[in-house]
C-alpha cells in the first residue's frame, strides 16, 4: 500500500504535470488519472487498517481485511486499466519526448517515476519506437542520431 501510495504521489507531483504541460491535449486524462487517485486513497487506508486488525487477531478481521481489498480492487483495477489503455501510449510518446532534452539528474528523476517493468517497456519498446518516429524531424537538427537509452541498472 505504501509503494502504491508514493507511486501515485510520484506521478500527480512529478511525471503527470510535466505531460500535461509537453502536451495539453492529455490534461484530461491527467485528470482522470488524479481523481482515480482520490478515490484510491480511502481504499488503501482502509486495507491498511484492516490489515493492522489482522495482525492483534481481532474477531472478523479477516473477513475485514477480505472486504477492504475487494473495495480496493473495485477502484484500483479500473484505474490501472486506463493507465494501461490510454495512459501509457500517451506517456510512451510524452514520455521520451519529454525526457529527451533533460540534463542526466532530472532525466534519471523522471525516468524512476515510473517501475521498472513499465519503465523498460518505455525506454526500450516504445522509446525506440519514437526514436524511429521522430528520427525525420530531427533530420538535420544535429539530434538523427540520438543513440538509444541504455538499460538502467535496477531493470
Amino acid at each position: 500500500m505504501n509503494f502504491l501510495h508514493h507511486h501515485h504521489e510520484a506521478e500527480e507531483r512529478g511525471l503527470y504535470p510535466l505531460v500535461a504541460r509537453r502536451n495539453p491535449r492529455a490534461t484530461d486524462l491527467v485528470e482522470r488519472m488524479n481523481a482515480d487517485h482520490r478515490r484510491i486513497e480511502p481504499a488503501v487506508a482502509t486495507v491498511e487498517n484492516a490489515a493492522g486488525d489482522l495482525g492483534t487477531g481481532l474477531p472478523g478481521s479477516g473477513e475485514a481485511l477480505t472486504t477492504a481489498l475487494t473495495r480496493l480492487s473495485d477502484v484500483l483495477l479500473p484505474h490501472l486499466e486506463l493507465e494501461e489503455r490510454e495512459m501509457m501510449p500517451t506517456l510512451a510518446e510524452e514520455g521520451n519526448w519529454l525526457i529527451d532534452g533533460l540534463d542526466a539528474p532530472s532525466r534519471d528523476y523522471v525516468v524512476h517515476l515510473a517501475p521498472a517493468v513499465p519503465r523498460f517497456i518505455l525506454l526500450h519498446v516504445l522509446g525506440v519506437r519514437f526514436r524511429r518516429r521522430f528520427a525525420g524531424l530531427w533530420k538535420g537538427s544535429g539530434a538523427e542520431s540520438i543513440p538509444s537509452q541504455p538499460i538502467p541498472s535496477d531493470v
